[in-house]
């Protein structure tokens, strides 16, 4: 507070460079310095870090096949989301996966009770529990191919 001037860099995705607020959207994690100047030339600098978290990405299709390929169900950058939950569904509504905080080192293998399920087309719904709503939700399908 007092008299003074604000500025704020980079100036590279943000509202305004000057004043007591800005709205930043970079696309990257970025830190932001807001640099206070009194009307004598005295500056004081101060920041804030804005963490961006890249978005998941979901494949479609596993080959559990046991070559060491696509075996398992890995949920690109899933791990940034510790309480996500993973369920995966028949075509006919039986949930047969359930998992809170996916882990893709042990991730899911297209078996149900301890049997490999057959070839097909199987359903699943992701809630990243992040408090977003609508936006933690992601719904598909995944195909499992032998």
């Amino acid at each position: 507070s007092g008299d003074g001037t604000l500025s704020w860099s980079p100036a590279q995705d943000l509202s305004t460079t000057t004043g007591e607020s800005t709205v930043a959207s970079p696309e990257s994690t970025t830190t932001y310095f807001l640099t206070a100047t009194t009307a004598s030339g005295c500056t004081d600098v101060d920041e804030v870090n804005v963490i961006v978290i890249e978005p998941i990405i979901v494949p479609n299709t596993i080959t559990p096949n046991g070559d060491g390929q696509n075996d398992t169900w890995e949920i690109i950058r899933i791990e940034s989301y510790e309480s996500a939950k993973v369920s995966i569904y028949t075509r006919w509504g039986q949930r047969i996966y359930n998992s809170i905080g996916y882990d893709n080192a042990n991730g899911w293998d297209a078996q149900f009770l301890g049997k490999a399920l057959p070839p097909a087309t199987y359903y699943y719904i992701i809630d990243l529990n992040t408090g977003n709503g609508e936006n933690d939700l992601f719904k598909g399908f995944i195909e499992v191919i032998y």
